[in-house]
């Protein structure tokens, strides 16, 4: 059978096009699987890690952080900046985890900051105020903003109760 010219370039246009979008499909599904899958893994990981069981959080956790996930290499960062769980305290690795370089979501400063932030509020033990600043003026160095803000308030304060 003889079909015109055009609709013998449509069938034929179809057929890649059906044979592509099913190549398409089946990326996105594999991936996307894998990507909820790793997901979960993170929240299992940290749920470990935000009800203080360290030792499990570190094994759970550690894997993701070498594979670059941001809130896997913060919460490795925080274990190895107070020693916590299995992991001895080391501020140079700590600062290694928090790095930004190639991780993807990750802002320069900002785990920094978040770890002060939880250091002096106390949510991995009790502190020197010393070592939470220290933390502070890490992030600040790095300009992240929160910090700056933060500290320009700190010192304000502790200036103002000097006068007095």
């Amino acid at each position: 059978m003889n079909y015109p010219e055009w609709l013998d370039v449509f069938l034929k246009n179809s057929v890649v096009w059906v044979f592509f979008s099913v190549l398409v499909f089946v990326y996105i599904a594999w991936h996307g699987f894998f990507y909820v899958k790793s997901m979960a893994e993170v929240r299992e990981a940290s749920g470990y890690f935000y009800a203080k069981n360290y030792a499990e959080a570190y094994q759970k956790i550690q894997p993701l952080a070498m594979n670059g996930y941001s809130e896997s290499r913060y919460q490795l960062g925080v274990m190895t900046a107070f020693g916590l769980g299995p992991v001895r305290k080391d501020k140079m690795l700590a600062m290694f985890w928090f790095n930004c370089k190639d991780v993807s979501g990750c802002v320069e400063g900002r785990n920094e900051y978040r770890l002060a932030l939880g250091c002096l509020q106390g949510e991995w033990g009790e502190r020197r105020e010393e070592e939470c600043l220290w933390w502070m003026k890490s992030s600040a160095e790095l300009q992240y903003q929160d910090a700056l803000v933060w500290l320009d308030k700190y010192n304000s304060k502790k200036n103002g109760k000097e006068k007095e």
